[in-house]
């Protein structure tokens, strides 16, 4: 599970840049994301994902993952640091 938020907020961060997600699109740490939309290849295991901020009408975030989520999940965002 940790995985799947560490993978969402490093797809997240490059997607929008990291200064512009933190400062102007409001995203931090639990910021609440809902599946709008989701598309699985027939060549490979990943899932992709469409999903908008809950309470935005704006932004369409583009997520992968290998977790099978349905339209209309919730997904919280989880920001960690990770020491190697």
């Amino acid at each position: 599970m940790i995985k799947k938020f560490v993978l969402f907020t490093f797809i997240l961060l490059a997607f929008v840049g990291c200064n512009m997600a933190m400062d102007k699109l409001d995203v931090t740490n639990g910021c609440k994301f809902i599946v709008t939309s989701k598309m699985k290849k027939a060549s490979n295991y990943h899932y992709t994902y469409h999903l908008i901020k809950e309470g935005d009408k704006f932004y369409d975030y583009y997520y992968e993952d290998t977790t099978d989520f349905n339209v209309g999940d919730t997904l919280v965002l989880s920001i960690k640091k990770i020491n190697k």
